[in-house]
C-alpha cells in the first residue's frame, strides 16, 4: 500500500497483481471529504493474444464461427459507468482513456464521489478480468469490500477498513 499527499488531501493507492493483469486504483480525498478514483487496468499483449485465441475457438466449437478480426478491448465504458454504481452512492463516472504500451494494453478510468464516506472498492480483482461473453462472474472468489471512514479537522482522519480475509490473503508470508 503507497500513501502521498496530494492537493492537501489523501492519497491512497491499492496496487493488485492477478497473472499478468495489473488494476492499481489511486483514491484522491479533498479536505471536505470528497475526490476522485482513478482505476488502472494493465494486461500484458501476449496473455491478450492467448484469450484472444480461446475465446476464438470456443466460438468456433459452439457454431458461432469467431468474431473475424474482432479483438479483445478492455476499454468497455458502458461496464466502467455501471462500475460508478457499485462503488457506492454519490459516485459517478468522469472519464476514460485507452492505454496501449509496447508491453501491455488497458485503460485509465476516473471516477468522481462527493462524500468518500459511501464509497466502496473491490478488493477482488478478479471482476476486472476479460471474459467472454456470456459466461459472467462467480461471486464465488468474491471479497469484501474496502470501505472507508472519514472526519474532516485538524488533523483530518481517514481510516481505510480492509477486510479480514484481503489482509490475511495479501500478507500470508
Amino acid at each position: 500500500m503507497k500513501q502521498a499527499v496530494r492537493f492537501g488531501g489523501i492519497g491512497l493507492a491499492l496496487i493488485f497483481l492477478v497473472s499478468c493483469i495489473q488494476v492499481t486504483t489511486l483514491v484522491k480525498v479533498k479536505p471536505d471529504g470528497s475526490g476522485t478514483v482513478e482505476e488502472t487496468l494493465l494486461m500484458n499483449k501476449k496473455t491478450m493474444q492467448e484469450i484472444q485465441g480461446m475465446m476464438q475457438e470456443m466460438a468456433e466449437q459452439m457454431g458461432g464461427g469467431g468474431a473475424p478480426g474482432g479483438g479483445l478491448d478492455l476499454l468497455d465504458e458502458e461496464k466502467l459507468r455501471q462500475s460508478a454504481y457499485e462503488m457506492g452512492q454519490g459516485v459517478t463516472f468522469v472519464s476514460a482513456e485507452k492505454i496501449d504500451t509496447a508491453e501491455s494494453e488497458g485503460y485509465r478510468a476516473v471516477y468522481a464521489f462527493a462524500d468518500i464516506n459511501g464509497l466502496t472498492l473491490s478488493t477482488s480483482p478478479s471482476g476486472k478480468s476479460p471474459t467472454p461473453s456470456g459466461m459472467g462472474q462467480t461471486s464465488q472468489g468474491a471479497k469484501a469490500p474496502a470501505t472507508f471512514s472519514f472526519v474532516q479537522g485538524p488533523p483530518a482522519v481517514l481510516k481505510v477498513m480492509l477486510p479480514e480475509e484481503y489482509i490475511r490473503d495479501t500478507l500470508a508470508f
